[in-house]
């Protein structure tokens, strides 16, 4: 039975960007709409589209209301990519509580019952996260992902770091925060394509520990590959850099377990930025990104290790 909206206001708002997502916006809204608990907000950002995104954005915003769901929509003034369009719409909820929905995944029926009631039994948890089903684009195969624990205490930023790694990341639409959280940690940054891994580091790095919401995959996550996304693979990895680098900055002279392992990490996106501007034949932008690495606090040890993680990784597709 689906729990309409209650006259108060509500405890959630789902947050939205979209950019030319005309081929999969209606399946994300009616993942929305299909929900067992309607007691919630919407907010769409539109990155200022090309196609005909903005006419499915006006039928997502009637079917809400005919719903009884709160819905509003902003279009950004020229394309600013993802970090920046999540920022936007995070700092637009007006609800305690935010969550993320790109515009080519989609919620399992249950994603909003469940959390509320993860929140009304864990009131004191700053932001958490669950499982999910990752689709890949290419060959249409679905996997579960049973994300592990990142928050182990004291030894969470290293713990992060390990699991980077292992090519273990959190599911950025998986995530819900709570908004005062959002704010006091300083929220996305405007970057392409990293902004959920730097903003998840920074929680972790401020002290605010995540919990893990137990149960089934809550969320369809579509893998399209860094070869086919929106976004160029040189701001990619650019992004990348900078997010490593500032981390690294801030850290100098504390955190010794996790600076080592987040070094080695950051060797690891150099090389893959390397790679990646092989494979394309820009052999200049190869050369900066090496003459970039070995400028910094440069490990031999640690470059062999992660060239030989990288090739396998790059070659296969991955990140």
């Amino acid at each position: 039975m689906v729990k309409k909206k209650t006259d108060g206001k509500p405890l959630i708002t789902v947050v939205m960007i979209t950019y030319n997502g005309v081929r999969y916006i209606d399946d994300a809204v009616q993942s929305l709409l299909a929900q067992t608990d309607l007691d919630f907000e919407v907010v769409i950002v539109n990155d200022a589209s090309t196609d005909e995104t903005p006419r499915k954005i006006d039928e997502a915003k009637r079917a809400f209301e005919k719903k009884g769901v709160r819905c509003r929509t902003f279009v950004n003034k020229q394309n600013r990519g993802t970090g920046y369009s999540w920022g936007r719409a995070s700092q637009l909820a007006e609800t305690p509580w935010v969550l993320f929905l790109a515009d080519d995944d989609r919620y399992m029926s249950k994603r909003i019952e469940r959390t509320r009631a993860f929140i009304a039994a864990h009131p004191d948890a700053p932001w958490f996260y669950h499982d999910a089903i990752i689709l890949k684009e290419a060959t249409g195969e679905k996997n579960l992902l049973r994300l592990p624990q990142f928050n182990t205490g004291k030894e969470s930023m290293q713990h992060f770091f390990e699991l980077a790694l292992k090519n273990i990341f959190m599911v950025h639409n998986s995530v819900a925060i709570k908004k005062e959280v959002y704010k006091q940690s300083g929220g996305f940054r405007d970057l392409r394509g990293v902004e959920d891994f730097d903003f998840w580091m920074r929680l972790i790095e401020q002290g605010f520990l995540p919990e893990k919401m137990e149960g089934e995959p809550l969320l369809t996550y579509r893998s399209r590959g860094l070869d086919v996304s929106r976004f160029p693979y040189q701001s990619y990895y650019g992004a990348f850099v900078q997010v490593m680098n500032d981390f690294l900055d801030r850290n100098r002279g504390k955190n010794v377990g996790a600076v080592l392992l987040a070094r080695e990490f950051r060797i690891g996106v150099y090389i893959a930025y390397i790679m990646r501007s092989l494979r394309r034949g820009n052999i200049v932008l190869a050369l900066k990104a090496l003459g970039g690495m070995v400028q910094r606090d440069f490990s031999i040890l640690q470059f062999a290790r992660m060239m030989v993680v990288k090739f396998f990784r790059i070659f296969k597709g991955e990140n």
